[in-house]
């Protein structure tokens, strides 16, 4: 009689994937993020993706102006023990560490992910996970559907107030005087 065999899984914590990488076990140029304890790899960025992330990041600056805020593209955002995310675009709080500590929810004014590849993952789990970490806002810029699908208000792990914007001017409830023109975004 055969026996058989379950596979186990290892439930993964930051310090251990920053501990591969710094071993050279994961490659640094690798696009990698831990959702739940589980080590995710990321498509590779396109030249449309990269250059609408560009342009995101460019126009927060200019519109956040001489708020005290930092505006960033694909830094680490920590958001506990078994979840780090690379958002393609942050908007954060300044702080008194000029960010020597890696960011997190409560730094977090606004988590921007350009999406094409991974469409699905960032409308359906990544938007649950932030929902779960009470981040404040979530914008995914859709270049497939034409469209940012806007998160508002988490509670209970869940966003209260999702909508989809095609066009107008949209700026996050944090920094109202800070508004994007999402027509001149999207391709």
């Amino acid at each position: 009689m055969a026996t058989v065999l379950e596979h186990t899984r290892r439930k993964l914590d930051v310090e251990t994937v920053h501990h591969l990488v710094e071993t050279g076990r994961i490659g640094a140029e690798e696009r990698v993020e831990l959702v739940d304890g589980e080590l995710l790899t990321m498509p590779a960025i396109g030249s449309e993706h990269a250059g609408v992330t560009a342009e995101l990041v460019r126009r927060l600056i200019r519109a956040t102006g001489p708020e005290p805020v930092l505006v960033t593209g694909t830094t680490p955002l920590r958001l506990d023990r078994y979840n780090q995310v690379r958002p393609d675009v942050l908007v954060l709080r300044q702080r008194d560490d000029d960010g020597a500590a890696p960011p997190t929810p409560a730094d977090t004014l606004l988590v921007i992910e350009v999406s094409d590849a991974t469409r699905a993952f960032d409308r359906g789990r990544k938007a649950e996970l932030y929902a779960r970490f009470a981040v404040a806002e979530y914008w995914v810029v859709d270049l497939v559907a034409g469209q940012v699908l806007v998160h508002r208000a988490p509670a209970g792990g869940a966003y209260g107030e999702v909508e989809m914007r095609a066009d107008g001017g949209l700026a996050p409830t944090a920094l109202p005087d800070a508004t994007v023109d999402i027509a001149a975004l999207l391709p």
